[in-house]
This record gives structure tokens, C-alpha cells and sequence, in this order.
């Protein structure tokens, strides 16, 4: 592009020069004057077309130039902020972990307790149960006893003798006839065996009911 516009330059830039081949002596050193300054004109020209190209790709180098180092910012830059977007979620993501996780310690902690209040509740109920049956089996055989004294106190000293025999029979073992019940057996209610039998009984020896538990009796 340079170098035709540097040809169109020389070929329209004209100065006075000699016609024909007898020219005088003046006119070709005009001639020759009027070549040389074509040539100063044209090599100016050239340079001056050269310089304003190495300036334009001096331009254009300087912009891309400039153009990447923005862009290498601008990615730097966004690479940061989604560096600390990411910290700070991670942080909230372990915050969030461990609040779960202190959630799930509580609740099985509660599930724990609540196991043992319940198991605590079901033993307390047996308990209770079997304080009420053998308050219940107490209070009847102390009736009977009352009843039975009663009787015997009226009837006389033989008859006396006669029911303490008998209830001495009635509170020797149903197992072993020798040593003294002190066993309550449950469901039943039956005070029938002592201590030594009562580990070898699955049932009532009275009733035949299958034993479920069974109490000691303290009997003075």
C-alpha cells in the first residue's frame, strides 16, 4: 500500500524538462535536478509511510497488549471472588454439619432416656404390682387369722390349740412339707413355698398357674 502510493506521488509530480533529443545544456541539468528531488520526494515519502505503518502495528500491539493484561485482571479478579464465595460457603457448610450433627447427639441422647424412663416406668409398674399383691395376700391371710383366732378364743383353750396346729400346717411348704413358706408366687397370689423350692418351680404348686415372678415374704 505504501509503495503505490509512494509510485502514484512520483509518477504525478512534474517539473520542467527538455523535449527532444537536442536539448540545451540547461535543460538537462534542469532535468536531472527535477529527477533527483522525485527521488528525495519519493524516498520521504516511503519513510513517512513506513514510519506511520510501524506506528499503526505499534498501536494495535499496544492495544492487545493492553486488551490482555485487562482481561488477565478481570479473570484474576473473578477468580478471587469466587475463591472467597466458596470460603465463606464452605464455613457455612461446616457450620451447618456440625449444628446437624449436635442435633442428632440430642435426639439420640433424648431417645435414650426416653428407652430408660420407660424400661424405669415398666419396672416401677411391676413393682408396684407386686407390692399391691402381696399387701392384697397379707391383708386376706391376716383376716383369716383374725377370723380364725376369734373362733378359737371362743370355743376354748383345745380349739386354740387345735387352729394354731392347723395354721402351722397351712403355712409349712406344699413342696417339701418341712421348712416354712415365705414365697409369694404371682400371678396366683399363693404363699405356698419357701425360698429352696421356689427356685426349682415353674408353676403354682397349689393352683398349677404358670409363675411369672415371684416375692419374698417376710412372715414373723
Amino acid at each position: 500500500m505504501a509503495i503505490q502510493e509512494a509510485q502514484f506521488y512520483s509518477d504525478n509530480v512534474c517539473f520542467g524538462g527538455g523535449g527532444g533529443g537536442s536539448g540545451s545544456g540547461s535543460g538537462d541539468n534542469g532535468g536531472l535536478g527535477s529527477g533527483a528531488f522525485n527521488q528525495f520526494l519519493f524516498d520521504h515519502r516511503q519513510q513517512q509511510l513506513q514510519q506511520r505503518h510501524e506506528i499503526d502495528q505499534f498501536i494495535i500491539s499496544q492495544n492487545e497488549r493492553l486488551r490482555l493484561l485487562l482481561e488477565q485482571q478481570r479473570n484474576q479478579q473473578i477468580t478471587m471472588f469466587l475463591n472467597k464465595i466458596e470460603s465463606r460457603a464452605l464455613i457455612l457448610l461446616n457450620q451447618k454439619d456440625e449444628e446437624i450433627q449436635k442435633a442428632k447427639n440430642k435426639l439420640i441422647e433424648l431417645q435414650n432416656l426416653l428407652k430408660k424412663l420407660e424400661m424405669d416406668n415398666q419396672g416401677w409398674k411391676k413393682v408396684a404390682y407386686e407390692k399391691e399383691a402381696m399387701a392384697m395376700c397379707l391383708n386376706n391371710k391376716l383376716e383369716a387369722l383374725k377370723e380364725r383366732a376369734s373362733g378359737c378364743f371362743i370355743n376354748g383353750v383345745d380349739d386354740a390349740e387345735s387352729c394354731c396346729e392347723d395354721e402351722d400346717t397351712r403355712m409349712v411348704c406344699k413342696c417339701c412339707n418341712s421348712r416354712s413358706t415365705c414365697v409369694l408366687f404371682l400371678p396366683c397370689r399363693h404363699l405356698c413355698s419357701c425360698k429352696n423350692c421356689e427356685a426349682l418351680l415353674d408353676s403354682c404348686p397349689v393352683c398349677k398357674t404358670a409363675k411369672k415372678a415371684s416375692i419374698e415374704a417376710l412372715v414373723s
